[in-house]
């Protein structure tokens, strides 16, 4: 790739995301001065000079305030880089610059003779690194005083820009479901679960399902999380479950053509040949890397190992090779509920946020949604066998007028044959699924078969 080129990739970057961007250039000590190309450097010092005075930085402002034409910046667009390879971009721009500079100098000093030619050849040294064995080295005191680096949330306490994530859960855990919520939450800007989002593109690479089931699936999906199909402009969908050989490669060229800050892969085993042999998984990881060194952000869902998920580490959950565990920067892990159904226990290992308490989550209507009211609890080999109550059974609890909170616990241990912590859950749920009514009377809770159930 040429200079020319290396600009036109960073001009693209910066009116794709401008301010991500801006800040990267900024921290590489890029000058509008290094640019050769007039429309990339217009791009860049005007960029530079509407964050000085904290006007609006988008793609619309600078294409306005730059005097590009639309085919101009859509030519830009189409070659831009993202912003966590901004810095590479500067990197050659600024070397460019160097070499332009130093052919400069031998060219002027040529006729002063081989003392000139002398003089120049050692100012051009003196720019260059006496030795390379160090390089990226810093003392720590050098190192702290530089500035921190603009972090960049995904999923507030979860994900940031350029992790790498797992996703992990046993066969029918709906491990897709989850993995089709994320992608939607993300490129949307809505919140994931209990966490926040900020708004990103995504590339999500279905390589299991069917596209029209895939297709019924996000649909129903977004009707749940009352999501406009018109808000997922941000969501590219691969259906890649009849494409044989599929690399990650392949996929690191997709996000970068399509501009995705997010790859999602459902799933990951597609992606290699042989998950157990180090050699390979390892080759593997090296290209998962470079998706974080082009600024994207990688989750990858896999199967569980073999034997019950709540009986293992979170760390060890992962099939195959432990290098992806030992890889990841987030774990999500999702088992099933130890006692109820539809119902499963997220718990997620991350390195760079404090610990995080399991939640429960609830699957309807085609999404997840936190059940706020379940303790997280995971079935494991010593969980003992929860007998199923049916609503008839459990209705036939309650009485027409109002009992207190603990006869309501009474008669349901005495009629169904549970224990104390049993019947209160049970409690909770009949009010949940709308079979009691709950009733507020001074500081009691009064509870009653509901009309239309008695």
């Amino acid at each position: 790739m040429t200079a020319d080129n290396h600009e036109k990739a960073l001009a693209g970057g910066l009116l794709f995301r401008p301010q991500e961007c801006l800040a990267e250039l900024q921290g590489a000590g890029l000058t509008g001065g290094a640019f050769i190309n007039h429309d990339c450097k217009a791009v860049f010092e005007t960029a530079t000079r509407l964050a000085a005075e904290g006007a609006p930085l988008n793609t619309a402002s600078l294409k306005l305030a730059s005097g590009l034409s639309q085919a101009t910046v859509e030519a830009l667009l189409e070659v831009g880089c993202l912003a966590g390879e901004a810095r590479y971009y500067a990197s050659k721009i600024t070397e460019a610059q160097a070499f332009r500079r130093a052919v400069k100098m031998v060219t002027d000093a040529k006729g002063t003779g081989l003392e000139g030619l002398r003089l120049a050849l050692e100012k051009i040294m003196q720019t260059l690194p006496t030795d390379q064995s160090g390089a990226g080295a810093l003392t720590a005191s050098d190192w702290l005083g530089e500035p921190d680096a603009p972090e960049y949330p995904i999923a507030a306490g979860l994900i940031d820009a350029g992790d790498r994530v797992s996703i992990v859960g046993q066969s029918k855990a709906r491990k897709s479901f989850f993995a089709m919520q994320l992608a939607v939450s993300i490129s949307t800007g809505t919140p994931f679960l209990p966490y926040e989002i900020e708004r990103k593109r995504v590339l999500m690479v279905n390589g299991e399902i069917r596209p029209e089931p895939y297709k019924k699936r996000l649909r129903r999906m977004i009707e749940a999380l009352q999501v406009g199909t018109d808000q997922l402009n941000g969501l590219i969908v691969v259906n890649s479950c009849d494409t044989e050989n599929q690399t990650l490669e392949d996929v690191l060229l997709l996000a970068k053509k399509h501009h995705a800050e997010v790859v999602i892969l459902d799933p990951f085993y597609l992606m290699l040949g042989d998950e157990i042999q180090q050699a390979e998984v390892k080759s593997v990881v090296r290209v998962m890397k470079r998706f974080a060194a082009s600024g994207i952000t990688l989750v990858s869902v896999f199967h569980a190992a073999k034997g019950r998920m709540g009986d293992k580490q979170v760390i060890d959950r992962i099939s195959g090779s432990g290098v992806f565990a030992r890889d990841a920067t987030t774990i999500i892990s999702l088992v099933e509920h130890a006692s109820e159904a539809d119902h499963t226990v997220m718990q997620c290992v991350t390195r760079n946020h404090p610990p995080q308490d399991a939640v429960t989550l609830a699957f309807a209507d085609g999404a997840f949604s936190v059940a706020d009211d379940i303790a997280a609890v995971e079935k494991t080999s010593q969980t003992k066998a929860v007998r199923a109550i049916s609503i008839e059974d459990l209705a036939a609890c309650f009485r027409t007028e109002p009992t207190s909170y603990g006869d309501t616990v009474a008669a349901i241990r005495q009629r169904l044959g549970v224990g104390r912590d049993r019947a209160k859950d049970e409690v909770a749920r009949a009010v949940r699924e709308g079979v009691a009514h709950a009733e507020q009377a001074g500081r009691t809770t009064l509870y009653s078969i509901r009309t239309d159930m008695a």
